[in-house]
């Protein structure tokens, strides 16, 4: 793997999230991939679910609630089926 160093934040590392519940996952590096301002925290990469929502989508999710919360960070919580529901 070639990593092109950015001009100016080198490696540029940045925090990236699961898909599905917004928990941090792991660590990007993006060197020179990325333009404009050295990204903090970026979000998902892809789609696919963390180790934690995996275990809950074996079980049947059946609710994924967003709320806004009052410093304006969205909050997701996934809810597991329960049987006869």
């Amino acid at each position: 793997m070639n990593l092109r160093l950015h001009n100016k934040y080198g490696v540029n590392p940045t925090v990236f999230s699961c898909f599905v519940c917004g928990k941090d996952v792991g660590v990007a590096l993006l060197g020179a991939g990325y333009h404009g301002e050295a990204p903090r925290h970026i979000g998902a990469l892809d789609d696919k679910p963390c180790d934690e929502c995996k275990k809950f989508m074996s079980q049947g999710v059946i609710l994924i609630m967003e709320t806004l919360t009052s410093l304006g960070v969205l909050s997701v919580e996934l809810v597991p089926a329960k049987e006869g529901v």
